[in-house]
């Protein structure tokens, strides 16, 4: 069946180019973070030299530290996803193929680095179509599409800084875990072989982009089994198995080669040497005081609820500043003591840091030099990997408290929005709409693992958001349709009847 009939492909042309200068406008020339010109550094390199990796001597933009020999100067890195900066790359080419040359410090600021922002364009236009897809192979309604469609567009131009104005940013990853969640559930809803194989190979690319979904894959892989258990009352029939089999062999076909590439260069097939900083981040504040975990909420409370939950608990601005209450939480700029955390974290002295960002940072640091002066290849790798340890011999010394600290960090990270999705996917499995939940289940699947095993900050939420809105979206129409509500919908449309008699009497 074709989704869209000409006259409603040329509608979908339309709205994208009505709504691609508004998309323009958002782009800013916003200068990049760390995490963006980690990612730029490695991207020039691959687009100068030919190889993912970074320079030991870049400076600011290095987080490199190694004993390996480097060709050129460069270093191959499994630091970073190989997607964004792929993309990034591409659009360094084109920037270069239009503006000449550049060395690698004019793309983190000013017009080159609008010129990377550029590929986001393409980003919403694939996010916008997707949404108007899903929707329409739920409800049949192409209208209900692209109201979704538009839904999804308002929310990320109100809010630009956390998507489509950041490089790489959160967009990247919510396109594509918006087309693997439709492809899994429309699998679901058709069970389709050639749907499911789709929509894994979605989910490679998406790990390719957020490597969290090799873990989120994994318990994918037995959630479905489960869903599709509950949803016939039975054991999964051998033929399902065997489709889920196939679907896993795609998924990690789609992240060989970036794999075994790692395991040439590194000795381990991860996908990236993030992973131990950032549980260690997360460990770290399993450690925090009775005090620490009250004023949590306060310190990770959304900008216009923080006056309120500060009148509640009794903390205020002050507790976030040197000597502070609440000082090991404040990683911001404006925290007072902001500089000597910076070289603290950079001297690699975790008993001179403050708060608990920079204390994984200066540990990490610390790791690294020591395997550097040891001659160790792989520093960046072995290091993440002392920290993973570090890290897991803290949350198995306290189990339970790990698990307290789990509702402050999803209160950091969007517990209202993610709540409300656990709302819907609870209702969705109860009532048999498979589709529905399979639908929702990577991104809960996503949110889980960032609140068990990351320290959540509220950027990472965002990947989420078009996949939470649109299944509320398709919810409502649901229970607008359902049984219950025939007789509201007898009384609107009896309303609407006599208000247009009244217009064409009129």
């Amino acid at each position: 069946m074709t989704l869209f009939t000409r006259r409603q492909m040329s509608v979908l042309a339309v709205l994208l180019a009505l709504l691609a200068p508004l998309w323009f406008a958002s782009l800013g020339h916003r200068p990049a973070g760390l995490d963006a010109s980690q990612s730029i550094d490695m991207a020039y390199n691959l687009m100068r030299h030919g190889v993912i990796g970074q320079k030991p001597q870049a400076g600011v933009l290095s987080v490199l530290e190694t004993a390996r020999p480097v060709k050129g100067g460069v270093a191959p890195s499994m630091y970073r996803e190989p997607l964004p900066v792929i993309a990034i790359a591409g659009s360094m080419a084109v920037s270069e193929a239009l503006r000449g040359p550049a060395p690698v410090e004019a793309y983190l600021t000013g017009d080159r680095t609008g010129d990377i922002l550029l590929q986001n364009l393409l980003w919403m236009a694939l996010l916008t179509l997707s949404v108007a897809a899903v929707v329409r192979f739920f409800t049949g309604s192409f209208a209900l599409g692209v109201v979704g469609a538009l839904a999804v567009n308002a929310l990320i131009l109100m809010f630009p800084a956390n998507t489509i104005g950041e490089t790489p940013g959160e967009l990247p990853p919510a396109t594509l875990l918006m087309v693997a969640s439709a492809l899994a559930a429309a699998a679901v809803e058709r069970r389709s072989l050639k749907l499911t194989l789709a929509a894994a190979v979605a989910l490679g690319v998406l790990t390719l982009a957020k490597a969290t979904f090799l873990y989120v894959g994994v318990c994918l892989v037995v959630a479905v089994c489960l869903l599709e258990a509950w949803r016939g009352r039975r054991m999964p029939s051998g033929r399902f198995l065997a489709a889920v089999a196939a679907a896993s062999a795609a998924f990690l076909l789609v992240l060989a080669p970036w794999m075994v590439r790692n395991q040439i260069h590194f000795g381990t097939p991860s996908l990236t040497a993030r992973g131990g900083h950032v549980l260690l981040i997360r460990a770290y504040k399993d450690l925090m005081t009775p005090v620490e975990y009250a004023g949590s909420f306060y310190a990770w409370a959304p900008g216009p609820l923080k006056p309120v939950v500060g009148a509640l608990t009794g903390f205020g601005p002050d507790d976030l500043q040197r000597g502070g209450r609440l000082q090991r939480f404040n990683r911001e700029r404006t925290a007072d003591f902001k500089d000597d955390d910076v070289a603290a974290q950079r001297a690699g002295r975790p008993d001179l840091a403050i708060t608990y960002f920079r204390k994984a940072g200066a540990e990490m640091a610390r790791l690294k030099r020591e395997l550097v002066a040891a001659g160790d290849p792989n520093a960046q790798y072995n290091a993440d990997k002392a920290a993973q340890d570090e890290a897991m011999q803290i949350i198995r010394s306290h189990p339970l408290r790990h698990l307290a600290v789990t509702i402050p960090i999803l209160w950091r990270g969007g517990c209202f929005s993610i709540l409300a999705a656990v709302g819907l996917f609870g209702w969705a499995a109860w009532t048999r709409r498979t589709a529905l939940a399979m639908f929702l289940l990577p991104s809960l699947g996503l949110a889980a693992f960032l609140a068990l095993l990351t320290h959540f900050i509220p950027r990472y939420l965002w990947a989420m958001l078009p996949v939470f809105l649109v299944a509320a979206l398709l919810t409502a129409r649901m229970v607008w349709l359902s049984d219950r509500l025939s007789g509201v919908r007898g009384l609107a449309h009896g309303q609407a009847v006599r208000l247009r008699a009244r217009l064409a009497a009129r």
